[in-house]
């Protein structure tokens, strides 16, 4: 077993500097659904979970194990953990097309691609540069990934954003560090462990950059980048961003506002975010308009159709995960 639930921001290497957010685990009111494993050992922290169907869905946990959900039921484990052919040591991120589960393995610098039917691994490509990303989307014959490794000592024209195909061809894309306008820390800043993953609708993806308080989207069409600002309550760190001192980052960084997910529905989009320890939710239009911005009783970790749901741990051991709808704010 790896690590405890987390939601990994900036660095692929733990900092000495860590900071757990995490979500409420109180009783619920009803729980409809269930996450279980049916008499199989349960499924660990669950760091990951994306629908994939009317009754079926991916799940991470914290071992780097791949589960297939339906009915919210464990059926089956996908790919085999280990740093072999075909194996997974770490879900950096992950993205579902059709029948296959690409996942991004940062640590081993690889690309796998298994049938979710099957469990059979059916690609796998292999980039001593893939080390350097933290999410995977898919498009056409193009995989698009994501870099959020950078502090303020990285060069500014470092890019942000590539395109790999599957014959070995990385190309970068119209997106710097200086494209964030903000300022950074001097240290990678770690607040959990995640899988993170880019949003894709009508052919562009969406996706969150550390300390940026914007949404960036990537027209896979135009090869354009264009974000929407987002409304934050982080303070002005512009005279911490050459410190290195411990003390002082680890008072910086809690008042910090983390966007930590991002959910895209038919004619709005969502963005959660934590403050001081609390989880909020800020609905936006596809053109950039705030809607509405509140604090959510939950971490929402998916959104199904127009609701949202989160997974609370419960006290039994063949149904470990209640599921259970998170109300939005009231949208204006």
């Amino acid at each position: 077993m790896r690590g405890n639930v987390s939601l990994l921001f900036l660095g692929a290497s733990v900092s000495c500097f860590g900071i757990f957010v995490g979500g409420s685990t109180a009783a619920q009111d009803k729980a409809t659904r269930y996450v279980s494993d049916d008499g199989i050992p349960p499924i660990s922290a669950i760091i990951g979970y994306s629908v994939i169907g009317a009754d079926s869905a991916i799940a991470i946990d914290n071992t780097e194990s791949i589960f297939l959900l339906e009915s919210d039921r464990r059926t089956k484990k996908i790919g085999q953990n280990g740093d072999g052919p075909c194996e997974v040591w770490d879900v950096t991120s992950f993205a579902v097309v059709g029948d296959t589960i690409f996942v991004l393995d940062s640590s081993l610098g690889r690309i796998t691609g298994y049938s979710i039917s099957s469990g059979d691994c059916t690609a796998e490509v292999v980039h001593p540069e893939l080390t350097a990303f933290s999410a995977i989307g898919k498009a056409g014959g193009w995989f698009y990934l994501v870099r959020t490794k950078y502090i303020s000592v990285a060069p500014p024209e470092e890019p942000l954003l590539y395109r790999f195909s599957a014959s070995g061809v990385l190309e970068s894309l119209d997106l710097t560090i200086a494209d964030l306008e903000t300022d950074l820390l001097m240290v990678p800043v770690r607040i959990g462990r995640g899988v993170r993953q880019l949003r894709e609708k009508d052919g562009a993806f969406y996706f969150l950059l550390p300390f940026s308080h914007r949404v960036w989207r990537y027209d896979t069409r135009t090869r354009r980048v264009s974000s929407i600002s987002l409304v934050n309550d982080s303070p002005d760190i512009s005279q911490y961003s050459n410190s290195t001192d411990p003390a002082t980052i680890s008072r910086i960084v809690p008042q910090l506002e983390f966007e930590s997910n991002l959910f895209l529905l038919g004619d709005h989009l969502a963005v959660l975010s934590n403050f001081e320890r609390k989880w909020k939710l800020g609905l936006y239009s596809y053109s950039g308009d705030l809607l509405v911005k509140d604090a959510v009783s939950d971490q929402i970790i998916f959104e199904e159709g127009s609701n949202y749901y989160t997974l609370i741990e419960t006290e039994s051991e063949t149904n470990p995960y209640a599921i259970r709808v998170v109300d939005p704010p009231t949208r204006r």
